[in-house]
């Protein structure tokens, strides 16, 4: 039996699902991964003096904000983009009477867009920024982020950042133990579209205690978990291949 089959087959004989999600689960909505050949690594390299972890660093924000945010919105702006099939389809499964719930490394908020209801954004969500002096929020829309190289607050001139986690930061206490207990109470788990590079999200995985993982990545992963259904391929390709097999084996079904 291939991959396509046994993913649709897991789906089908189990409840609680958790999709923990990075940055690859975002490229078909045209957002840039970090490490693939056209990712940010490759395409800042030489043309920004750090490393993307030190340009998106609470020491930069502290030392340079002009320079972070001129990265941010040069390589990182993910401002109009729509939900894709890595987005739609965990609420596709919602609607289908799963409990579905998604851990993600992302700071898009397209995950929410989506409509899902059971979001863990372990790194904040950059849809929502927030006055560092006032303590006052904002979205995008209402902060002229295009008229200068740092984006201030209309209301007492305080530089305005986003609520998305910055390296060098602590992870959110109350998301980092949703999101754990989400993983620990699932019976499949989806990891989709990361390197496994960034800790502590990374170590989530550590508490899933079900029998069966599915792993899509365009990079090899290295797991330690022997019940791995591994496809290296583009998650959003993979993934619409599944509901496909989803859809077609309802239709038997409502057939016979």
């Amino acid at each position: 039996m291939d991959a396509i089959n046994q993913i649709t087959e897991l789906i089908q004989s189990h409840h609680n699902i958790v999709f923990f999600t990075g940055a690859g689960a975002s490229t078909a909505s045209g957002a840039k991964d970090f490490r693939s050949e056209d990712g940010v690594y490759n395409i800042s390299k030489g043309k920004v003096p750090y490393e993307p972890e030190r340009m998106l660093s609470r020491q930069m924000f502290e030392t340079d904000t002009a320079s972070q945010y001129q990265f941010i919105m040069t390589y990182m702006n993910h401002d109009g983009l729509e939900p894709k099939i890595c987005h739609t389809f965990p609420k596709y499964l919602e609607d289908q009477g799963k409990h579905v719930s998604i851990v993600t490394q992302n700071a898009d908020g397209l995950h929410q867009e989506a409509g899902s209801n059971h979001v863990y954004d372990l790194h904040g969500n950059e849809r929502d920024l927030y006055c560092i002096e006032c303590g006052e929020h904002f979205t995008m829309d209402e902060i002229n982020i295009h008229d200068d190289s740092t984006w201030h607050c209309p209301n007492d001139g305080g530089l305005v950042r986003l609520t998305a986690v910055m390296f060098g930061e602590s992870l959110d206490t109350n998301t980092l133990q949703g999101a754990i207990t989400a993983i620990k109470q699932s019976d499949l788990l989806f990891v989709i579209g990361t390197s496994l590079n960034v800790y502590p999200a990374a170590g989530l995985l550590q508490y899933y205690t079900g029998n069966q993982m599915v792993v899509i990545n365009k990079e090899d992963l290295h797991i330690a978990n022997s019940n791995i259904i591994s496809i290296k391929d583009d998650a959003a390709k993979a993934l619409s291949q599944v509901k496909e097999n989803l859809l077609e084996n309802l239709n038997l079904i409502r057939l016979k």
